[in-house]
């Protein structure tokens, strides 16, 4: 224990107020500053001091560690999922990964054509004069000789 009082000149009996002192500083004029330092200073080699724990308290703290474990893994095995709970969250996965996919696709089937279908008032383009086959040639383009077409 130690003890801090600024010395008053003419005090007595100032035994009284460090019985039982460890370190005792009289401040005044002429006290060095490596003597306050020196008094907050924590002294490393004092005998009889343990700054680890006893035995006792060893024993004590691994049995409150192994409770703390032991609710810990309580606790845990609380929050653990169920065989149904598993299968439908597997279900839902499937179920929604295929709605996304079905989405994409139905999207990319949506914008095929490329300039989009035409309007209601464009017609249609026929790149042919009439109905017929365009791979017979009509008789007037091509003259019959002797019983043959000439193609």
């Amino acid at each position: 224990m130690a003890v801090i009082e600024e010395v008053k000149e003419g005090e007595e009996n100032l035994d009284k107020y460090f019985e039982g002192a460890e370190k005792v500083v009289k401040l005044n004029a002429g006290t060095a500053l490596e003597q306050v330092e020196e008094f907050f200073r924590d002294s490393d080699n004092e005998e009889g001091t343990n700054d680890g724990p006893t035995e006792a308290e060893k024993i004590m703290l691994q049995e409150d560690t192994a409770k703390f474990k032991e609710g810990v893994k309580k606790e845990r095995e609380k929050y653990q999922p169920t065989a149904a709970e598993k299968i439908f969250a597997v279900a839902k996965s499937i179920i929604l990964r295929a709605l996304v996919f079905y989405l994409i696709m139905w999207l990319f089937k949506r914008n095929s054509t490329p300039g989009g279908n035409p309007g209601e008032g464009v017609p249609p383009v026929d790149d042919f004069d009439d109905d017929s086959d365009p791979l017979v040639p009509s008789p007037l383009i091509v003259p019959e000789v002797d019983g043959f077409k000439e193609l």
